[in-house]
């Protein structure tokens, strides 16, 4: 009898054992973050080249504290944060702060690039060589010549701006019709889609290869526009080869002495820390202070500023708008033989998976190969803000390294309104601010790519409190002040 009762106890123990091991089988399958030591996409971040284990951190009442916030006013919290648990998910660094700046000054600071024969002065400062063909703000603008080889031919691509026109002004020049005179041979324009903005005219011409191209190769032709009969006479530009090996993600954006160096300097440390291959800053306004700031990022071909001092006329309500499209065209079809993709975006805006994770280069490369029918993918965009609607100690707030934790409130996307771009280059159409026309665009509304966009002086009385950019704080100011030496 005494052995029965033993032996019933002991399946009893055995029962409960089997319960709760399959209690954790069934919630390790529903909520793997919680035991995996892999980031959602790829490979976890590292500091020295060997991965890393990603570890949790709760964020701390602080960082998302809401005792002051209007009650009424709060949503659920982001889906990005896990509703089962308030931790978040963060690489795991070196133990002190003095060890982590200094693998991340090893692994992401600038070295100068290998030098290079220099190009003719008209391909270095295209702008000012192009300001020399027409300065009557009252006709279009040729803001960009742009040739590259191909297996067969040479392939040139030129712009006109029109935004800067009056709307009457504008109406007569929406044309494609302009011949390339080349080698006493004339070439049609092979771009004849009517375009949707009345921002600027696309051109694109084939001409002949005869012979094995050359580095830098230099041709020169005349341009016709023969609605107006109006020529553009002798215009030179090098013909670049495309890259053997392209980079995975080019970041381009659009400057000015309206942002601070202290907010440039943080975006670039976020963005060279998720593996961005190379950042083109288009500045509308020389910004001395920064290209200072930015010098050894510049020589070492991580960042690169390229002159579209445009004139503006005021006829858009903000100036910039007059030359931002043909911004983010020129910056696709110059940089496009050198990338895989590019991303559009401006340096108030963070670009981030749902989950914390350093390397947007794979999670861009994952999207592309799991879309491939898409060659443009756009993403929600998202305002954010603070409780206390106060913007201007922004500068501060960033040396502290509390610019992400003071302002974790984001307003719904309906009014957040626009979307940000991934263009492939395989693109051939052209691109607005926010879309494109002519190419195959998937709108991705679920969030596993996203943008946090810190606007000045945005608010709104409806929010959620969302801490998805907290995370990422001491790494990314340790970054900033490692790499650029701030520190």
């Amino acid at each position: 009898m005494e052995n029965r009762r033993l032996l019933q106890n002991l399946l009893t123990v055995l029962g409960i054992l089997c319960f709760f091991a399959l209690s954790i089988v069934i919630y390790h399958i529903q909520f793997p973050y919680i035991f995996s030591s892999v980031a959602v996409f790829g490979r976890p971040f590292t500091l020295n080249g060997e991965s890393e284990t990603v570890v949790q951190s709760v964020v701390s009442n602080e960082q998302t504290n809401t005792s002051a916030l209007p009650q009424s006013n709060l949503v659920q919290e982001h889906h990005s944060v896990p509703k089962s648990n308030a931790a978040v998910h963060f690489p795991k660094v070196p133990t002190s702060s003095a060890e982590q700046a200094a693998a991340i000054a090893m692994n992401y600071g600038f070295k100068p690039a290998p030098s290079s024969e220099p190009l003719p002065s008209f391909c270095q400062e295209r702008t000012a060589y192009l300001k020399t063909f027409i300065n009557d703000i009252q006709h279009p603008l040729l803001v960009e010549v742009s040739a590259y080889y191909t297996p067969d031919q040479i392939m040139v691509y030129m712009l006109f701006n029109l935004a800067h026109m009056n709307a009457s002004a504008i109406l007569p020049e929406r044309h494609s019709d302009f011949e390339l005179l080349y080698e006493n041979q004339a070439y049609p324009n092979l771009f004849h889609g009517v375009i949707s903005w009345n921002a600027f005219l696309m051109l694109r011409f084939a001409l002949p290869l005869h012979s094995d191209p050359l580095p830098n190769q230099v041709i020169s032709f005349t341009l016709h526009d023969l609605a107006h009969d109006r020529f553009y006479r002798d215009i030179q530009t090098c013909v670049v080869a495309p890259a053997a090996v392209k980079l995975p993600l080019v970041l381009c954006a659009y400057v000015s002495p309206y942002n601070s160096v202290e907010e440039v300097l943080q975006w670039v440390a976020y963005y060279r820390l998720q593996r961005v291959s190379k950042i083109v800053f288009y500045y509308s306004q020389p910004h001395r202070k920064l290209r200072a700031a930015l010098r050894e990022a510049e020589q070492s071909g991580f960042v690169e500023f390229v002159d579209w001092t445009w004139p503006v006329t005021g006829v858009m309500k903000r100036p910039q708008r007059e030359n931002q499209q043909t911004q983010v065209m020129s910056c696709f079809y110059r940089y496009k033989h050198v990338a895989k993709v590019m991303l559009f975006c401006d340096v108030d805006e963070y670009v981030h998976t749902n989950i914390t994770h350093y390397g947007l280069d794979e999670v861009v490369e994952d999207l592309f190969s799991r879309n491939r029918q898409y060659n443009v993918i756009t993403l929600n965009s998202y305002f954010y803000t603070n409780r206390f609607n106060r913007w201007e100690d922004r500068d501060e707030l960033i040396r502290k390294g509390q610019f992400f934790s003071f302002n974790t409130l984001r307003i719904e996307r309906s009014i957040s309104g626009r979307r940000k771009m991934l263009v492939s280059t395989r693109f051939t159409g052209v691109l607005s601010i926010h879309f494109s026309q002519w190419g195959s665009q998937l709108d991705l509304y679920s969030d596993e790519l996203a943008v946090s966009h810190y606007k000045y002086n945005m608010w709104r009385n409806t929010f959620t409190v969302d801490s998805v950019m907290v995370p990422y704080t001491s790494t990314v100011l340790d970054a900033m002040n490692s790499i650029f030496h701030l520190a």
